[in-house]
């Protein structure tokens, strides 16, 4: 070899791992199946591709917020007036504005008149619970409460639609008849509107009349035990914060990502395998769901959805693409002192706690005019077997399958792309969040949790504890709808 001719350059490959050398892993090197004899950047094309991608589902979750294409027009224009009156009722400050706002609601959709059947019921059962918290009895003109489900096309969802709503209506009627209600219908009864209408304006309303009580925040000293937990969580996740201030203190440092300083052929190999795992998920679970429903097996649907996906995600992250083959241990799916990743995971989980807050509180004052939504799983719940689903994809496939691809792929690849670690945290947690159905109003929120996975990541070398800080916050997101029923 000549003097002046660079040595050949090992690429990624199935047989080489090109850790950082000051770091303390070591992978075994055996012969490469590819090298080149000098660093190149070649052209982004699959990050080009996985961000005209990403924009476009973004673009997507925001516009079906806002324009809610597919909804009948009827029903469109009741939800533009309900969520114009829940807005002025959440800025109304005593009883008599909050009176007045109802008294106009009530005089709005009552003079409403709809062709669909299904939205004039829906109309009708605003109605109902708004002249309920008014006190006012007896026959009325305009829409009235009905079980009709015209704006659907399949006989199952027509079928299922009024039973549900049928259900409500009654439920409705029961609780402003001024009937004693027993423990066990209240119950049942915040179950019945959780699992259909959910805790929107003004069914909330209703269920705070459920409680007991006539506004919707309720008083700590009555939530007895889950002050005290959220008390102690709340002091934990500042303690947390403390102890990483300490511990960087005295000379704790991060390891670094596993693939952070590979070559871009390797980073542009992650944006390709990102780019799967959204085309497999927009597939495979409810491909899944749908070829197994017919059997009518309890969760036996919901099952394979969740197995499909785990396993989609293993032949994604291990697959030879590109002659560049990838693990999930060295994409950062290591077990290497597991109890420490453990720590780290439910210290992440904890110092989430305070942050969260300040951030639900910023979002909550200065985002309210951004589009939002719900998450299905706040809804799915309270249906029958709802909570086991609930807990298999959100707290089971959902960390897993999300920090692999977010935190190992996207994360990951943009760090050893941009040669950098906090813009690559930025621009995939604003990723995370986007995907998400919450909205705009939630991307503050949900961008922080990705951004916790990050920093998990990068602190540990392993994506490990970043998995187990999802799942956590998944787990008590649940737990904390559970209790607000």
């Amino acid at each position: 070899m000549e003097r002046n001719e660079a040595p050949p350059i090992i690429l990624e490959s199935s047989y080489a791992s090109f850790d950082n050398a000051s770091t303390e892993r070591e992978i075994p090197i055996e012969p490469p199946i590819l090298t080149s004899t000098r660093p190149v950047r070649p052209f982004p094309v699959f990050w080009l591709i996985l961000w005209a991608i990403l924009v476009f589902l973004a673009a997507s979750e925001t516009y079906m917020l806002v324009a809610k294409p597919g909804m009948p027009e009827d029903r469109r224009v009741l939800e533009s007036v309900r969520e114009k009156f829940e807005k002025r009722y959440s800025e109304a400050k005593t009883d008599e504005q909050k009176r007045r706002v109802l008294t106009a609601a009530e005089a709005e959709i009552s003079k409403l008149k709809f062709e669909n059947k299904g939205t004039e019921g829906s109309a009708g059962r605003v109605l109902a619970i708004i002249r309920g918290e008014l006190g006012m009895h007896g026959p009325f003109e305009g829409p009235q409460p009905n079980a009709e489900t015209d704006e659907f096309e399949s006989d199952e969802s027509k079928k299922n639609a009024e039973k549900a709503r049928a259900k409500l209506n009654e439920v409705i009627t029961m609780i402003y008849s001024g009937e004693q209600i027993d423990d066990e219908a209240k119950d049942r009864y915040r179950k019945i509107i959780l699992s259909t209408a959910g805790r929107k304006w003004p069914f909330d309303l209703a269920l705070n009349r459920l409680s007991g009580k006539a506004d919707a925040v309720e008083d700590l000293t009555e939530m007895g035990p889950a002050a005290l937990i959220a008390g102690i969580l709340l002091l934990g996740g500042i303690g947390a914060w403390v102890a990483y201030v300490g511990l960087t203190m005295t000379g704790l440092r991060p390891k670094g990502l596993p693939r952070e300083n590979v070559f871009f052929e390797v980073s542009d190999n992650l944006a390709l395998r990102f780019i799967l795992y959204i085309a497999a998920f927009a597939v495979l679970p409810a491909g899944a769901m749908l070829a197994l429903k017919p059997l009518d097996v309890p969760m036996a649907a919901e099952l394979a959805a969740v197995l499909t996906m785990l396993a989609a995600t293993g032949i994604i992250v291990s697959a030879e693409l590109l002659g560049i083959r990838m693990s999930l241990r060295r994409l950062g799916v290591r077990f290497d002192s597991f109890f420490q990743q453990v720590v780290w995971g439910v210290g992440g989980f904890l110092a989430n706690i305070p942050v969260l807050l300040v951030l639900i509180l910023v979002s909550d004052l200065f985002l309210q005019k951004l589009p939002s939504g719900d998450h299905p799983i706040q809804q799915e719940i309270f249906s029958e077997g709802g909570l086991a689903r609930a807990i298999l994809s959100a707290v089971v496939m959902a960390p897993i399958v999300e920090e692999v691809f977010f935190r190992g792929c996207l994360y990951q690849g943009l760090a050893a792309r941009m040669k950098s670690w906090i813009w690559p945290i930025a621009i995939s947690s604003i990723a995370f969040a986007s995907l998400h159905p919450q909205g705009v109003q939630a991307w503050l929120v949900l961008g922080w949790i990705g951004a916790m996975g990050c920093l998990l990541f990068r602190q540990t070398g392993s994506i490990v504890p970043a998995i187990i800080m999802h799942a956590l916050n998944n787990l008590g997101a649940i737990l904390l709808a559970l209790h607000l029923q």
